[in-house]
């Protein structure tokens, strides 16, 4: 990650300083000099977020697969559907935690017990994370689904207050008690589980995108009344919980007026009004309208037939 996120600093450069290790840093990331750039490196530890995991287990196999010296991957989260299959293939183990840029790493997974695939682990020493029910903060019974809230046992390890930012700063921290934004369940023993978000941010390639700020974007094009943005699967195997790709919904004025918008999108037309960075995809609804993915018009630059009459009929 760039070292402007919280994660290339605190989980990267800081423990190697305090540790007296050594870190090594790329100019970006390349899938297909990846793992040569480890080895080259000597690395023993690396930090994996979002995607990441996936563009590394899509990497085809070699023999530099087990070559390298790395015996720990610190993820958040791990990809789920291929755990197993990750670690037994690069001869590595999975470490997970969950954490923010106003915490650190509230949670961990205890590398000394066995591993709780599909948890963010419990908390870690020095913080005190709790489920609770939103709007009240009272306490929830186990593995019943509420917001992830942090507080700290140790001074100064979660920041209170945002700068500037008064009235943020009294929702976020209501009960001097950080709000997470986030979705989740706490069982018997202690591990949480990350659900969803509780804000109306999406999740995309371990960063956050505001529903509201895409909504707003694309509601600004003449031809569009309404819009909604969720999140939905991304291509690189992420699941829908994490919400890898934002996907806007669209309500038209008029035939026109989809055509006019998609098409522009499809053919690469200078629409920075409109495409922000952010959107992988979109989708369009007027009635019962078929949920459309943007990079068929990307590649093909143009509404697909079946789509046009679909249109038309509704």
């Amino acid at each position: 990650l760039p070292l402007f996120h919280s994660n290339a600093q605190v989980l990267s450069g800081y423990p190697a300083l305090v540790a007296g290790g050594r870190i090594a840093y790329t100019e970006r990331f390349s899938s297909s000099q990846f793992w040569q750039q480890v080895i080259d490196a000597e690395a023993t530890i690396f930090n994996s977020i979002g995607a990441v995991s996936y563009f590394i287990w899509n990497i085809p196999e070699s023999d530099l697969d087990k070559q390298h010296k790395v015996h720990t991957v610190s993820a958040a989260p791990t990809p789920k559907d291929i755990y197993y299959e990750f670690q037994d293939r690069f001869g590595i183990k999975f470490i997970e935690g969950y954490g923010l840029t106003e915490t650190g790493m509230a949670t961990y997974m205890d590398p000394t017990k066995p591993a709780v695939p599909g948890s963010i682990g419990v908390s870690n020493p020095g913080y005190e994370v709790t489920v609770v029910e939103p709007g009240t903060d009272r306490p929830l019974p186990a593995d019943t689904p509420g917001e992830i809230v942090v507080d700290m046992k140790i001074p100064n390890i979660v920041m209170r207050a945002y700068y500037g930012m008064p009235e943020k700063t009294a929702e976020d921290f209501r009960n001097l008690k950080l709000h997470t934004g986030d979705l989740g369940r706490m069982d018997e023993n202690g591990y949480i589980y990350f659900m969803d978000r509780v804000k109306d941010y999406i999740r995309r390639r371990g960063e956050n995108v505001s529903s509201m700020e895409v909504e707003r974007i694309v509601a600004s094009h003449p031809g569009v009344l309404e819009a909604a943005a969720v999140g939905v699967a991304a291509g690189e195997g992420c699941s829908v919980a994490g919400g890898c790709a934002t996907c806007p919904y669209m309500k038209m004025n008029h035939l026109d007026g989809l055509i006019d918008l998609l098409g522009l999108l499809g053919t690469g037309a200078d629409l920075t009004a409109f495409r922000p960075r952010m959107l992988d995809g979109a989708a369009v609804t007027e009635g019962a309208l078929p949920i459309l993915h943007m990079r068929a018009f990307q590649q093909t630059g143009r509404l697909p037939d079946a789509l046009v009459a679909a249109v038309r009929r509704s």
